[in-house]
């Protein structure tokens, strides 16, 4: 859940006891903001409680036994005699697939700079020429001179990186996933940044396709679109701001992040040490098939 204070906005994982499936409000019994130490809290509660343990984290309903709590996907599997069969792979996959001594590689490239990442950044070029007019004045824009043109150059140059750069290093992020028996890892690149998850398959619990953690603000509709509704502060967390002010300027941020880091869904791994989300931006049926091909390898 998303939770806001004067100073900042982060994600917590409130660990509840509901009296039903689906209730809206239960007894909270902590709300770290570290998804790892919120899962291992919870399952020592269920296992305290012998109550089923219910998640949502991973954008999707996981429910396990209390008895089952640390069992591996791959122990689930052979318990319910599960059978992942593989399927052709859909055509123009972004994903690169190859097998080498046993182990499944899965390489995701950048994406190649399109139509949608053309119109976002015009957007923001948009706002950042709105937001000159209303800051530098719009009497001023129209008279233009070679001498002042020096003082406005540089903040046009501003305009046009603050509109491409968070939307350009969306588009040159890339993926590496190797699955096999007896580890799962996923390395991420993100311009200079290298990052690398590894969970070994007899600790991985959860492996899932579902949507974790949408930006501040936005909902998805039952028709699967995405609206943004802006955030409520709680009472005394406004620093002076009406009801009114705090929800309409956290609904243009909310409009904002969908256009700089639009939602979709991913495949999630757990364990209880880990967990990573990869596979965002692809189409469904890619992912799909990406996770069919994972699954097998790692429950065989």
């Amino acid at each position: 859940d998303l939770r806001r204070s004067k100073k900042r906005t982060y994600y917590a994982y409130p660990i509840e006891l509901n009296v039903s499936h689906g209730a809206s409000e239960g007894i909270v019994f902590d709300e770290p903001t570290d998804y790892p130490q919120a899962r291992r809290t919870a399952e020592e509660i269920a296992t305290f409680l012998k109550l089923p343990l219910l998640d949502r984290t991973s954008g999707k309903e996981v429910i396990r036994e209390p008895d089952k709590l640390d069992e591996s996907i791959r122990e689930r599997a052979r318990r319910t005699n599960e059978r992942v069969a593989a399927f052709e792979p859909p055509p123009g996959m972004r994903a690169r697939v190859r097998e080498e001594s046993g182990t499944l590689i899965i390489e995701i490239p950048p994406q190649k700079l399109n139509v949608e990442h053309y119109k976002r950044m015009a957007i923001f070029m948009i706002i950042g020429v709105v937001a000159a007019c209303v800051v530098l004045g719009v009497n001023n824009l129209r008279h233009l001179n070679a001498q002042n043109f020096i003082v406005y150059a540089p903040i046009g140059i501003f305009i046009l990186l603050f509109a491409s750069r968070p939307i350009l290093r969306q588009a040159r992020r890339s993926c590496r996933i190797t699955a096999s028996r007896d580890m799962l890892s996923v390395e991420k690149h993100a311009s200079s940044r290298r990052k690398v998850t590894q969970i070994p398959v007899h600790e991985l619990e959860d492996f899932e396709i579902g949507e974790a953690n949408l930006q501040a603000g936005v909902r998805k509709t039952p028709d699967g679109r995405y609206q943004a509704e802006g955030v409520r502060v709680p009472p005394g967390n406004s620093a002076g701001y009406s009801d009114q002010q705090v929800m309409g300027g956290t609904k243009l941020l909310a409009k904002l992040s969908l256009i700089i880091k639009p939602p979709g869904p991913s495949i999630t791994a757990s364990s209880d040490k880990a967990t990573v989300n990869f596979g965002k931006g692809l189409r469904e049926d890619e992912l799909r098939y990406l996770y069919t091909l994972i699954k097998k390898k790692i429950t065989e």
